[in-house]
């Protein structure tokens, strides 16, 4: 079944629809049956025993909208009104299928312009014999609209072929993987006894002549809703890897006031013995005591090597100047290095420091005279 979305339009009943305000239903009954006009009606809505639907509290409710309110019965014959909205359908024809759902038709283009239901929302299976305002139902005809319980008429009205190819007004909920689709119903409350075939719906009710407490199983159509693609799975962010930190201890024992203390250390950082890290620091002094800097993000497992490289002419090494440790996950290694201030015999001489880089060596340093450099 071919189906385009509907959206709220004008009324565009037919012309031949348009006819006066008291008009005459006939109904198939056996003369001198007496209907008794005065007589509250009610009706249940299900969508059969073994309906899905049942089950899903919520996809699918029913609306009922007042199309026509019985004004007398003569034998067979019963006289109806249409009432506002409604009042400009043509109730007078006799009642067939085809009929019926032209009439149908007609009556849900007015419910998409400005229908409004005298029952809203009602759950498969409830009793309804009155209206939301607490009205009893009165004997007449009744627009009958099962739809998805979270759309608005203009959501849930679709337009669909039959087998013959004509057009009609269809409803549609949707749940648990499926699209339902309805057909809604016109009739007459009561309903006469026997009148399944007219309706193209299941009947059920107490009554040798007339059901004026009724039970209504609507058929329906599904189709299983295509299934969403799967995601692809997002790809699992890389693990950060585990570093720890390096600490460089400097002490300077004793110093020449006046004197601008610079020392430089190289680092050179080893992973599985491959060189991925090679830096020059640099420490300066302008008095006697310690001072420290850290190096962060070294990877785990890396071997560090550092090496005061330059200590200048009047600081000589206490110790070694060269150490090797090896970087441990959330620890700080340290390396100290301390120097003492000593007279130089060159002290005065101009001297250039020279530094180098090789890449399988890292840096290095040597101090020449200047008249060599």
């Amino acid at each position: 079944m071919q189906r385009r979305k509907t959206a709220g339009k004008s009324v565009r009943t037919a012309a031949a629809l348009l006819m006066a305000l008291l008009l005459v239903v006939f109904l198939t009954a056996k003369p001198g049956l007496a209907l008794d006009v005065s007589r509250p009606v009610s009706i249940t809505v299900d969508f059969g025993e073994d309906s899905a639907l049942d089950g899903e509290a919520g996809v699918a409710v029913v609306d009922l909208y007042y199309v026509g309110q019985t004004v007398d019965s003569v034998e067979d014959e019963i006289s109806l009104r249409a009432i506002a909205p409604f009042n400009e359908l043509d109730l007078s024809a006799g009642q067939d299928r085809d009929t019926l759902r032209r009439l149908t038709d007609a009556a849900m283009e007015i419910v998409l312009a400005s229908g409004s239901p005298i029952v809203s929302g009602a759950a498969p299976g409830m009793h309804i014999s009155a209206g939301d305002d607490g009205k009893p139902l009165a004997a007449g005809m009744y627009l009958v609209v099962p739809h998805g319980a979270d759309l608005s008429p203009a959501e849930y009205c679709v337009r669909g072929a039959d087998e013959s190819g004509e057009v009609h007004i269809l409803t549609v909920a949707t749940g648990s993987g499926r699209e339902y689709t309805f057909q809604p119903l016109l009739l007459t409350l009561p309903i006469l006894s026997g009148a399944e075939e007219l309706y193209d719906i299941e009947i059920s009710g107490s009554g040798e002549e007339f059901i004026y407490d009724a039970r209504i199983s609507f058929k329906y159509e599904y189709e299983e809703e295509p299934e969403e693609p799967e995601k692809p799975e997002e790809p699992e962010e890389p693990e950060e890897p585990e570093v720890g930190s390096l600490k460089i201890i400097k002490t300077l024992r004793s110093h020449r006031v006046g004197d601008h203390a610079s020392f430089l250390f190289s680092v050179d950082v080893r992973l599985d013995g491959i060189l991925i890290r090679s830096n020059i620091y640099t420490l300066s002094f302008d008095a006697a005591g310690e001072q420290d800097l850290i190096i962060d993000d070294l990877p785990v497992g890396a071997e560090v090597t550092v090496a005061e490289v330059y200590s200048g002419a009047s600081y000589a090494p206490v110790g070694p100047t060269e150490e090797t440790v090896v970087i441990e996950a959330e620890t700080e290694e340290e390396v100290h290095f301390v120097n003492d201030y000593e007279e130089s015999p060159r002290e005065g001489d101009s001297l250039i420091n020279r530094f180098t880089y090789s890449g399988s060596l890292g840096w290095s340093w040597e101090k020449v005279p200047a008249s060599e450099g």
